[in-house]
């Protein structure tokens, strides 16, 4: 399940992108056989029955009439306020505080593409930085170049369920990184269980020649004509470090 913080900077939503807004995005759970299989008549009498909801959506909405698109609105609107904006890199970034040498080596990694023909010695990267953006670690908001096939060679379509296209099959949403340290697993279909092993998939040599694995996968490496992203184990320990600057204490902790 994709995490819920920050949904309110999103304009894609599920791993496949389907929906363009969080109200969309809100009734699928509701009514998907495999989860709550409500219809929403059925929903929407329900709350309309239960003493405690139609002041609430008088409250909200100025009338007690309960209807699927208050209910979406509702919904949609909480999980807007679920932001995670305070974390250690968060200061950083606004000049607050720093990072210990590890972290601020991991960092750099994470922004850096590598480039092994880069002056004498290279340019050493994690590559992370090609899908997840600085500030939002989001991918781009664009369309679905914030789509991607990371090599895990997956049965499932991915994007291309949603555009019929064969060259978006096994792309997948970039997932926002704040709190990743939380929630494992990881994947949209959560076969790995720690960053360790979500590393170790990005370091690989197999991932550089699975189907239509995205050419920013294939064309980063940290050794000349490498086929693969070759980083060392310490490295590896720096992105983690770096990761772990990603937890907004406050935010995990909140309570409606």
């Amino acid at each position: 399940t994709p995490g819920l913080f920050n949904t309110g900077l999103q304009n894609r939503f599920f791993w496949d992108g389907r929906d363009t807004s969080l109200e969309q995005q809100s009734l699928r759970p509701l009514q998907a056989p495999g989860e709550m299989a409500m219809q929403p008549a059925a929903l929407v009498q329900k709350l309309q029955n239960d003493p405690k909801y139609p002041p609430l959506f008088l409250k909200a909405f100025g009338s007690q009439n309960i209807t699927i698109d208050n209910i979406a609105k509702a919904i949609a609107q909480f999980e807007r306020s679920l932001v995670a904006a305070d974390t250690k890199y968060d200061r950083y970034l606004q000049g607050l505080g720093g990072l210990s040498p590890l972290e601020e080596k991991g960092r750099a990694l994470f922004f850096t593409h590598p480039d092994p023909f880069a002056g004498a010695l290279g340019l050493r990267g994690g590559n992370c930085g090609d899908c997840h953006l600085p500030q939002s670690l989001l991918g781009r908001q664009d369309g679905f170049f914030g789509f991607f096939n990371t090599g895990l060679g997956s049965e499932d379509p991915g994007l291309q369920t949603v555009t019929g296209l064969p060259s978006d099959r096994g792309k997948f949403k970039v997932p926002q990184l704040r709190t990743v340290v939380l929630t494992p697993p990881y994947m949209h279909d959560g076969r790995f269980q720690t960053l360790e092993q979500v590393l170790d998939h990005y370091n690989s040599e197999t991932i550089f020649f699975m189907p239509n694995v995205d050419p920013q996968i294939q064309l980063a490496t940290n050794q000349k004509f490498g086929t693969s992203l070759m980083l060392t184990g310490e490295e590896k320990q720096a992105i983690i470090a770096f990761l772990h600057t990603l937890t907004d204490s406050a935010a995990v902790k909140f309570k409606p």
